[in-house]
């Protein structure tokens, strides 16, 4: 920080072919940080990524039940994603900072108060993700037919 600006590096998935990286690289040119980015390309495995990352960083306006958040918990990888409508509260509730849609400043400081301050242990975050795990819904559909079938049999 001698020039007090936080430098931080950022790799990102380039999964969409070339020209992501050249929008990216002009993107990051006009602010100065071209320097500290990276990519790489498509992997059928990014969890060998994903598992050294200081975090996983999501931006989506919308989002379903997002297995990229379950997917970063199960590598025991912190976890900054906008509150973007059914998905990313459920998920992470208190295991990762939620800035709103749309506020690039908040992201901004979410992001930099997750890399810079406490976060959840590894072992919490993969927790966490197990709470998701096909096991767990299959006990909790079980569960779900159990209680509908007592209600029948009344």
């Amino acid at each position: 920080m001698a020039d007090g600006r936080l430098h931080v590096g950022f790799v990102l998935h380039n999964l969409s072919g070339g020209g992501a990286e050249r929008f990216f690289l002009n993107l990051a040119g006009g602010h100065g940080v071209e320097g500290d980015l990276g990519f790489v390309d498509f992997d059928e495995n990014p969890y060998r990524y994903m598992r050294r990352a200081g975090l996983l960083a999501l931006s989506s306006r919308w989002e379903g039940l997002s297995a990229v958040i379950i997917e970063a918990l199960a590598c025991g990888t912190p976890v900054v994603s906008t509150d973007a409508p059914y998905g990313p509260r459920e998920i992470l509730g208190a295991w990762g900072d939620l800035p709103p849609v749309g506020d690039a400043p908040a992201l901004a400081r979410a992001l930099i108060a997750t890399l810079q301050g406490e976060r959840p242990t590894e072992e919490a975050l993969r927790a966490r993700a197990a709470d998701f795990s096909v096991e767990q819904a299959a006990d909790a559909y079980v569960a779900l037919f159990e209680k509908l079938a007592r209600g029948r049999s009344r």
